[in-house]
């Protein structure tokens, strides 16, 4: 079980990060941009020192998340150097990932949607663009893990599964999104189990009504947790489960969601 630091922003990284280990979470996902960790804001020895105090709290760092679904960077974007800065944000979270000790880098096409750049060639952009962070993080010993998410190129675990397989590269596999997948009329989460099965490598769970993107705590919404939880455990997946829940009170709600995620862990046998 791990938690992401998005519903954390309105605290300081560090103190996010002090917030969350009273919480009892021994994993955090980090976001790679501001408040957070931008790695634009840290000196080589800064990020070190952020070793250290996750060592000192006894937290491992499930992953990096560069996007917090914000056009600041895109794939897809019709100007190069957009284009190009995403890139180079994506191969620095890279290299604060492999500091920190972790294996996963969360990644997204970038939204919202250009609209005037033809789907094709922005589909073309991010696959090249993918494909250099994959290479790079292959250098560092990291995985890409690629989400789909409403509003971007790659939307569904059909799309996210198409990309994957295009870009043919081992370092670029799938980020599992249940409440991304549960608000699509496309998709649904057990489809997207079935469809990545061993393609993924992290998991982000929150939850909805089926309608939008509202990133409750689990067991607020309308997933099934228990059948889903059972069946990515049939998949034989053991990577890390981590909420990324944003609600009025994100300490309330990363307990509950601890909790509930852990009991229908428990009852699905997972």
């Amino acid at each position: 079980m791990s938690c992401s630091t998005y519903g954390h922003r309105f605290l300081s990284f560090e103190k996010a990060i002090e917030r969350l280990a009273g919480l009892g979470f021994k994993a955090l996902d980090i976001m790679g941009t501001r408040p957070h960790l931008l790695p634009d804001d840290y000196t080589k020895e800064e990020i070190e020192k952020i070793r250290e105090i996750l060592a000192y709290y006894g937290i491992k760092v499930s992953a990096v998340t560069p996007f917090d679904g914000h056009p600041q960077w895109h794939l897809t974007a019709s100007n190069e150097r957009h284009r190009r800065d995403t890139i180079d944000h994506v191969k620095k979270c890279i290299q604060v990932a492999a500091v920190l000790e972790s294996k996963v880098v969360q990644c997204i096409t970038g939204m919202p949607l250009i609209l005037d750049v033809p789907f094709t060639k922005a589909w073309n952009n991010a696959k090249q663009g993918l494909l250099e962070c994959a290479k790079h993080a292959e250098e560092h010993g990291v995985v890409i893990a690629l989400e789909g998410e409403e509003n971007n190129v790659v939307r569904t675990s059909s799309d996210t599964l198409r990309m994957i397989q295009e870009v043919e590269h081992p370092n670029l596999q799938a980020l599992l999104e249940i409440g991304h997948a549960n608000m699509m009329a496309t998709d649904d989460p057990m489809h997207a189990i079935e469809i990545l099965k061993d393609k993924i490598v992290h998991c982000h769970a929150h939850d909805n009504h089926g309608m939008t993107d509202e990133h409750l705590v689990p067991g607020d919404g309308i997933i099934d947790w228990e059948s889903v939880l059972g069946a990515l455990s049939r998949t034989g997946y053991r990577g890390y489960v981590a909420l990324e829940i944003l609600v009025p009170n994100p300490d309330g709600g990363a307990l509950r969601g601890k909790r509930h995620l852990e009991e229908r862990m428990h009852a699905s046998g997972s």
